[in-house]
């Protein structure tokens, strides 16, 4: 489900105007882009709480390299 949210919310950023027919156009895009992930590519939740875990070291990784890049 989150894959779903995340599709949900760059369609929306990418439309740069938010009304009925962006959300609705976008409710449906970002629906058919999970679908085909969970049928055709073996998208499961799994796979997100793999990802959520390393999300956090590699926001410490950036935010490390961030600060060598700045001394």
């Amino acid at each position: 489900m989150t894959v779903f949210i995340l599709f949900f919310i760059l369609w929306v950023l990418f439309a740069g105007a938010v009304n009925g027919t962006v959300l609705a156009t976008g409710a449906v895009v970002s629906a058919l882009l999970w679908l085909f992930g969970y049928r055709v590519l073996g998208y499961r939740a799994r796979f997100e709480r793999r990802f959520f875990r390393k999300l956090w070291g590699a926001v410490r990784y950036l935010g490390y390299l961030l600060v060598e890049i700045l001394k």
